[in-house]
């Protein structure tokens, strides 16, 4: 079984090379850049991904009220979220872009408790949330493979996934 998903793994990467290769060529992008170059972007794998900085004692002092905007510990540069935020919940939306753009995969960046995800989740999406804040990861309403603690000011990271949008 090991051996047959590697087998597939490597006609997975084979299949999506050459599909970059032809839509490459095809739109001339490719013109004065070899081979080799291209086989090696579409072949690397994303790093680890860095969570986000627990800060303490002066470092860690953020002017905001977390006790009703959520990051205690985190870094100020992080944002924070809140319980249910409201203002950025937007079923019919959501809605319309599955129905009319046929939404079927979503990458959020910066997914807060994972809100709008969770309902993207719920009704059919393939979804991945990628976040820096430890007390969002821990608040989250998304299942454990639903989410990356990442901290992008740390470095990149990137998904082996394509995604309809990233939101």
């Amino acid at each position: 079984p090991a051996f047959d998903s590697l087998l597939k793994e490597i006609a997975d990467l084979r299949t999506r090379l050459e599909a970059a290769e032809t839509l490459l060529a095809d739109s001339g992008v490719l013109d004065g850049v070899s081979k080799g170059a291209v086989q090696r972007f579409a072949t690397r794998q994303p790093p680890q991904p860095l969570p986000g900085l627990l800060l303490e004692g002066e470092r860690g002092h953020d002017p905001r009220d977390r006790t009703i905007y959520g990051g205690k510990g985190d870094a100020v540069h992080l944002g924070g979220f809140t319980k249910n935020d409201t203002a950025g919940q937007s079923p019919a939306l959501w809605t319309w872009m599955m129905k009319t753009l046929n939404v079927r995969s979503i990458l959020d960046i910066g997914c807060g408790r994972g809100i709008s995800t969770r309902w993207f989740k719920d009704h059919g999406a393939q979804v991945l949330c990628v976040e820096g804040s430890n007390d969002a990861i821990k608040q989250t309403l998304l299942d454990s493979e639903d989410i990356v603690n990442h901290d992008f000011s740390r470095g990149p990271w990137w998904s082996t996934d394509t995604f309809d949008i990233v939101w």
